[in-house]
């Protein structure tokens, strides 16, 4: 995968469309396909999908496409439906009717307290078939940039690896000049309420009766290669190693089902 040049698009909302397209295309769908899930014309859909590039890049696959996210956006024109929704809404299943064969959460998990991991995936049951993938990813919390640090846009503090590992207080005194990145600030501080790790996860799908099916770890993000020019890195072997992951993991990529019910 190129970097893709910031200077050939006229907004940021256009390059970071473009850059959720690249990354669907060129990383995500290939994984997915060779590991053997099926998109064509199937019910595809993505819970918190931002500027709804990523889920854009399946509708070359299916014309069964959805995405969802608290913002309300402009979206580009395609043949994928868009919708503003929370996925806690009470009349989740009124408002989205289908169920899907493949649900997309892509660094979604991170910025929901924990109080509601249990609830998240009680909604997302409610939309799925019998066999329905679900694929998650999430950088964790006690990685170099898992306090995703690089929103502060207009301080040095972007650069700084690890924050995550500073108490949240002098995280907030910290940032607490940075007046004009409130709403980043606020994000930043929030994530010290969800703090997703490895082990906190698997912990997670375990509880709830799911198979992992594929999983992979990376010391250097697919889409770093896109954004920062950096050749992607799978990690082989510390990934294994509890702790050590945590802070040395930059990225992962889960694929997973629900168990069967033996009688």
């Amino acid at each position: 995968m190129k970097k893709l040049n910031k200077n050939k698009f006229s907004s940021w909302k256009e390059y970071y469309y473009e850059y959720q397209r690249t990354l669907a295309l060129s990383y995500y769908i290939p994984f997915l396909l060779n590991n053997n899930i099926e998109l064509d014309d199937k019910d595809i859909l993505e819970i918190g999908c931002g500027n709804g590039g990523f889920i854009s890049a399946f509708g070359k696959y299916s014309d069964k496409c959805v995405g969802f996210d608290l913002k309300t956006l402009e979206w580009e024109n395609n043949n994928v439906k868009y919708y503003k929704l929370n996925v806690f809404d009470e009349n989740l299943t009124d408002k989205i009717e289908s169920k899907f064969d493949v649900i997309i959460l892509r660094d979604v998990i991170e910025h929901l307290d924990n109080k509601l991991m249990d609830q998240l995936i009680n909604q997302i049951s409610l939309l799925s078939k019998p066999d329905t993938v679900m694929m998650i990813t999430f950088p964790p919390f006690y990685s170099p940039f898992g306090l995703h640090q690089q929103v502060l846009l207009n301080s040095l503090l972007r650069f700084v690896p690890y924050l995550s590992l500073i108490p949240r207080e002098l995280m907030r005194v910290l940032v607490d000049g940075e007046s004009n990145d409130k709403e980043n600030v606020k994000e930043l501080l929030s994530l010290y309420d969800s703090k997703k790790t490895i082990s906190m996860f698997y912990n997670l799908i375990n509880n709830k009766g799911y198979n992992v099916l594929k999983e992979k770890f990376f010391h250097i993000r697919p889409s770093h290669e896109i954004r920062y020019g950096l050749r992607s890195i799978e990690s082989k072997l510390i990934w294994h190693i509890p702790i050590v992951r945590e802070l040395l993991i930059t990225g992962t990529v889960f694929l997973i089902n629900k168990k069967k019910t033996k009688f």
